[in-house]
């Protein structure tokens, strides 16, 4: 009954998710997250995972980077349905999960009364928290398991019971694709599990009272390792990409985006944030700061702050305690919080914002509400207040519905400036069409487009259609003609740290005045969309189509070269007269290599000599033609290649940005099998060899990394652990409950049942 009443508010105020003519407008669903479904799933129906993403910054990993969910058993259900309504719908399952593990988180300090638990629900899935994070398909789903970590956890305390189950919930979190909720979902865990651990130790009489704390204590760490194992084959390649990523570094201002003090009024009023930012009514800081949960929230909070206090339960105190811990750290440098606690999880240092603790204060901030509830329900209902019985009931009910039309004229309207017409976003799509007459597939678009920002914050139906025009950024994953483009979204796990700093060095001979034609070669790029004027970029580029957008022109530049993935090394240096091959463009201008723990690199104001910039269009032809070697399949992780005969060995160069995990893969003579890993050739390519050959082979490029393969192998074998572990004694207590009901004639037997 009272997750039918949940689904019910969730629905009363997330209706419009079910609308198939709308879709999420923002930023972050339009230009990552729904074209990385995409590429998902394309990749399952070509019967392969999806490891690699050739079409953003040239190539990339894909599932590493985390927030497609790839391996998230939730998200394999919405890759059966029809994108982009498919993850409309898995939205709106998962705020259900989060409203109904509120509201039994409720049950657990409030009791079992059926409106603090409705309450608290409805409060933590409909607030403004998620209102915020709507679109962020991978945050609405890792934070939705925060009340399950906590529930499990105070039960973990309490009994002893629920490892299985919390071990399940980190697990989901973590393979949802957005870590730092769980990380945070941990902490607050932890320190909930510790505090009521060590106050039972203390004031605990008996003397297997060490035991009897130590247990729950290892059972927790041990679920927590559990779930870490399960989650390996997304962790692993996660964590290898990390290291090598731009994107996990320290920032100017490590907390930002955080709560403040100032922002502490939104608890009443759900337009404050509006006004004090002077967005228009836009709801842009809700989307990091969202903390209204309703107007009742507010008196209830104080009120069942205050029970939680007189009942002197260490439980209690332990739940608000971490509530005050949640919210000093969502306050960043204002809280004074963050900066200890990052200080012992590495993690949390290198993850901006620490605004994402608002899940876990936003769950504890509704669940004291509720017992709030509960208390003024038992006062009624004691006849306490007033002399009246029966109306506790009566009075929780309308506390609750009040709530929810609250809820539904704030966060529900505020979910109409978040979507927009399907039909807006289609049009953009059918706009970017005419980039195809001039499209070479085998070749990529260099993307230089100015005030993209400008863009991102307008949630406009015609905003979202010329966002789609200018294939910003991930748009061209959905158009009917997939292109691949050497601008990326900065807000990914992309680009490896060596090839960002590589583009940053070469910025100006790139962008700017005359386009370096030869160093875009190299990066297979043969094709410019720009809006910067083109007077001058070089002899070489012609305008292939030209399309003017209101005060906007958009050019697609061409030139001569071709763009081939394969070319041989020895002929290319011949040809550009240089002995130091493609190692030449990472290092920096004096010639020290850039050292690998180097976050960023200044963007160049001058031009940055290279010793390819004399290549002409033949000599790339003719490597491409010395290196023999013809692309038949291009696979979502990897490349089929037809490899002519050749007379001696050569060593080839694959135009793609250095990543390990690639293999190449030839079958030599009948028995022998050549397979060598591929080695990083400079920050735009890798090297691999090829022997001589009597006749042509087939042969193929792989991406397998092995941080992928080692993780799959910890998850399966945790799994069939796991799964072992709980199979094992449900089949002795059947064919034990077997044997007593077919030879309950026997005594002996029936005997031995009974005593067992």
């Amino acid at each position: 009954m009272r997750a039918a009443a949940v689904a019910a508010g969730v629905l009363a105020v997330w209706w419009h998710l079910l609308l198939p003519s709308m879709t999420f407008a923002g930023m972050d669903f339009l230009n990552l997250l729904y074209p990385q479904a995409v590429l998902v799933q394309s990749a399952f129906l070509s019967g392969e995972f999806p490891l690699w993403n050739w079409y953003t910054w040239g190539g990339s990993p894909l599932l590493a980077a985390m927030q497609s969910a790839a391996l998230y058993p939730p998200m394999w259900l919405a890759l059966c349905g029809t994108l982009p309504y498919a993850l409309q719908i898995y939205v709106l399952a998962h705020l259900m999960l989060a409203a109904v593990g509120a509201a039994r988180f409720c049950q657990a300090f409030a009791g079992f009364a059926m409106g603090p638990a409705v309450l608290a629900g409805c409060g933590y899935a409909c607030g403004a928290f998620f209102l915020g994070h709507i679109e962020q398909t991978n945050s609405v789903a890792s934070a939705c398991w925060t009340p399950w970590i906590l529930l499990f956890a105070v039960s973990l305390a309490r009994t002893g019971r629920g490892a299985l189950a919390l071990a399940l919930s980190v697990s989901g979190g973590l393979l949802a694709g957005h870590p730092q909720y769980v990380v945070l979902a941990v902490l607050a865990a932890e320190v909930y599990v510790a505090l009521c651990l060590a106050a039972r130790l203390r004031h605990g009489a008996r003397q297997d009272m060490w035991r009897r704390v130590a247990k729950p204590f290892l059972m927790f760490q041990c679920s927590i390792l559990a779930s870490g194992l399960l989650a390996a084959g997304q962790l692993l390649p996660t964590q290898e990409l990390s290291v090598l990523s731009e994107r996990v570094r320290p920032y100017a201002d490590p907390f930002s985006p955080a709560l403040s003090w100032r922002a502490v009024p939104a608890r009443f009023w759900p337009g404050y944030l509006h006004t004090a930012n002077q967005q228009g009514g836009q709801p842009l800081p809700v989307t990091e700061l969202g903390i209204y949960a309703g107007m009742a929230m507010v008196p209830l909070f104080f009120v069942g702050a205050a029970r939680l206090l007189r009942r002197r339960h260490i439980g209690d105190r332990a739940l608000l305690t971490v509530w005050i811990l949640a919210f000093l750290y969502a306050l960043g440098a204002e809280g004074g919080v963050a900066g200890i606690v990052s200080r012992f999880v590495p993690f949390l240092a290198h993850s901006r914002g620490t605004a994402r603790a608002l899940a876990v204060e936003t769950l504890l901030y509704v669940t004291i509400a509720g017992v709030g509830l509960a208390a003024v329900q038992g006062a009624w209902a004691q006849g306490k207040v007033f002399g009246r019985k029966r109306i506790g009931p009566i009075l929780a009910a309308t506390v609750v519905l009040m709530t929810l039309a609250d809820l539904m004229l704030t966060t529900g309207r505020g979910l109409e400036t978040k979507m927009v017409p399907l039909s807006s976003v289609n049009e953009g799509l059918r706009g970017a069409q005419w980039l195809h007459e001039g499209h070479n597939l085998n070749g990529r678009v260099h993307r230089f487009m100015a005030d993209d920002s400008n863009y991102y914050l307008d949630n406009r139906p015609s905003a979202v259609a010329r966002r789609m025009v200018r294939l910003q950024p991930n748009a061209n994953l959905i158009t009917s003609v997939r292109m691949s483009v050497l601008d990326g979204y900065e807000e990914a796990l992309l680009p490896t740290r060596s090839y960002a700093n590589f583009l940053r060095r070469f910025n100006r001979n790139l962008r700017y005045e005359t386009l370096d034609a030869p160093l875009l070669a190299l990066l297979r790029t043969s094709m410019v969309l720009t809006e910067y004027p083109v007077d001058k970029m070089g002899a070489l580029w012609t305008r292939a189509v030209e399309r003017p957008d209101r005060d906007r022109v958009y050019t697609l530049l061409r030139s001569p070269f071709v763009t081939p993935w394969i070319v041989d090394e020895r002929v290319l240096l011949e040809r550009a007269g240089t002995t130091q091959g493609l190692d030449a463009l990472g290092r920096t201008s004096a010639g020290a290599p850039v050292p690998a723990s180097a976050d960023f690199e200044p963007t160049g104001r001058v031009w940055i000599a290279h010793p390819f910039s004399a290549l002409e269009p033949g000599d790339f032809s003719a490597a491409a033609q010395a290196a023999g070697i013809q692309v038949v399949r291009q696979r979502t992780c990897g490349l089929d290649l037809q490899v002519a005969s050749r007379g001696e060995p050569s060593r080839l160069l694959l135009l793609l940005p250095s990543y390990p995990g690639w293999n190449f893969e030839m079958r030599h003579h009948r028995d022998h099998v050549v397979s060598e890993p591929l080695r990083a050739a400079g920050p735009v390519a890798m090297r691999f060899d090829v022997p001589a050959l009597a006749h042509e082979a087939h042969a193929r490029l792989s991406f397998r990394p092995f941080s992928f393969r080692l993780g799959m192998y910890l998850s399966l074998l945790a799994s069939g652990a796991g799964l072992l572990f709980h199979l094992v004694p449900w089949l002795r207590r059947r064919a034990m409950h077997l044997t007593c009901e077919c030879r309950r004639q026997c005594p002996d037997i029936a005997s031995c049942c009974e005593k067992r």
